[in-house]
């Protein structure tokens, strides 16, 4: 009776804390996993691959190549012209095909079509993203292109793929204290990100009500990256979770503290959504 009464007094004292703090790990989990690119249920790799061919698309919008200009080309109803435009656009005369898009009234000037190589390609796309929604604006009434080098580009800007999911994973990695990976449940490619905008406040001390309250400052984090139902969802499951923790922990009193420890222990195991 002794080491029961010992066990539940445990559990009210330090246990719910330490219950709280695992499914606190969880709940930033479940965060990431439903911030775009979703990757519930998932390894993350088919979600990167789709999330790279979002990134060349959204870069397109200021960074056009030959191929990507076939569209235009298509729309010119005289076949003469459209095969003329083909030859230029891939010949890499631009200043011959500023003077074609000027005729065909694409652009107001000549100087309106850019070549672009390297770095300059870099330049043109971030002088073109938004930095409170992340995503590339277009250019209208001017033409950026890159007859090479755009694919080496989207490898190099690929890798910052997953950064506002990263958030979540340090406050996850800054919330765990028990073995392990502190962010597992999370794909890699989203761990090797290193965000900054994160803050978690620990209030796992205020007796009768210990909480943590995470926060995501990531400056383009947007209801198309992490919807409301999709914030919902995560703190459904992790509430769901921690119930189930708190029941097997009552139950475990009966074995005594020894037997309570280790029910809390698991009680971040649980498989993450």
């Amino acid at each position: 009776m002794d080491n029961m009464m010992d066990a539940c007094k445990y559990l009210s004292e330090k246990g719910l804390a330490d219950i709280v703090r695992a499914n606190a790990r969880i709940f930033a989990v479940y965060l990431a996993n439903r911030t775009q690119p979703f990757t519930v249920g998932s390894n993350g790799t088919t979600q990167l691959d789709r999330g790279t061919k979002m990134l060349r698309k959204d870069i397109l919008k200021a960074v056009k190549t030959p191929e990507s200009l076939e569209l235009k080309a298509q729309k010119i109803r005289t076949e003469s012209i459209a095969k003329y435009m083909r030859g230029v656009m891939y010949s890499g005369d631009y200043p011959k095909l500023g003077k074609i898009f000027v005729v065909l009234k694409m652009i107001r000037g000549e100087s309106d079509v850019h070549a672009l190589s390297g770095a300059s390609i870099a330049g043109a796309h971030k002088s073109r993203r938004s930095p409170r929604t992340g995503h590339t604006l277009g250019t209208p009434g001017e033409y950026n292109i890159a007859p090479g080098g755009l694919d080496n580009y989207v490898a190099v800007a690929a890798k910052r793929i997953g950064m506002a999911k990263s958030a979540w994973a340090e406050c996850a990695r800054s919330i765990h204290r028990a073995k392990g990976d502190p962010a597992r449940g999370i794909p890699a490619f989203v761990k090797r990100q290193r965000s900054k905008h994160w803050r978690v406040q620990d209030n796992s001390a205020v007796a009768g009500n210990p909480n943590f309250i995470l926060t995501n400052s990531t400056p383009y984090l947007n209801p198309k990256l992490l919807s409301k139902a999709n914030q919902d969802k995560a703190y459904s499951d992790a509430m769901k979770n921690m119930k189930r923790s708190i029941i097997r922990a009552v139950e475990a009193c009966k074995g005594g503290k020894k037997s309570i420890i280790q029910s809390i222990a698991s009680s971040g195991e649980e498989p993450t959504s």
